[in-house]
Parts: structure tokens; C-alpha cells; sequence
């Protein structure tokens, strides 16, 4: 039965999610914008944001990118590759997956 609800469990693991665990996580700089910080980054990275903070720029996540928003709320309009992963973000303005 052990063994079962082990097999189970694995099933339900978003990998996605688990690859975002083990990138190197990168804050923004002081003064840099987060378009910047995005653009910089590499596929072993991931953008990881001030908890519940809020991005009003317009926003592109480019291909293969991943955002660790922490709560952020983005009020913008954002542009999401369709391969990018953002976890935890609240979107209330337009968001657009292309």
C-alpha cells in the first residue's frame, strides 16, 4: 500500500515545478528593471521576486524563462512565452501566452 501512494505522489509532481527547485535563483539589482533581469537570464536560472510585490511596467517573459513571483501582482500588459514558467504571480491586467 506504501508503495502505491509513493507511485501516486510521483504521478501528481508537476516537474516543471520540481526543474524550478534546482535553477540558480537571481534577484534583481538594485536600479535594474525586471525586462533587464529577464532578458538576462539563462535556462539554469530563475528570476525570483520580493514576496507580494507589484510590477506595473509592461512585461515580456521570454522563451524558457522562469519567474518565481512570489505573490507578485503584474498590472501591466505581460507577454508570456508559451514555454516560460511563472509561479505564484496574480496577473490584473492583460496577459497574453504566445
Amino acid at each position: 500500500a506504501q508503495d502505491t501512494a509513493y507511485f501516486n505522489a510521483i504521478g501528481s509532481i508537476d516537474i516543471s515545478e520540481l526543474d524550478a527547485l534546482f535553477k540558480e535563483k537571481v534577484e534583481l539589482a538594485q536600479g535594474q528593471s525586471i525586462q533587464d533581469a529577464l532578458n538576462g537570464l539563462t535556462e539554469n536560472q530563475a528570476l525570483t521576486l520580493a514576496s507580494n510585490s507589484v510590477v506595473t511596467d509592461n512585461v515580456v517573459i521570454p522563451s524558457k524563462a522562469t519567474v518565481l513571483a512570489n505573490g507578485t501582482t503584474f498590472s501591466g500588459t505581460v507577454t508570456v512565452a508559451n514555454d516560460a514558467l511563472v509561479q505564484d504571480a496574480v496577473f490584473t491586467g492583460k496577459v497574453t501566452v504566445a
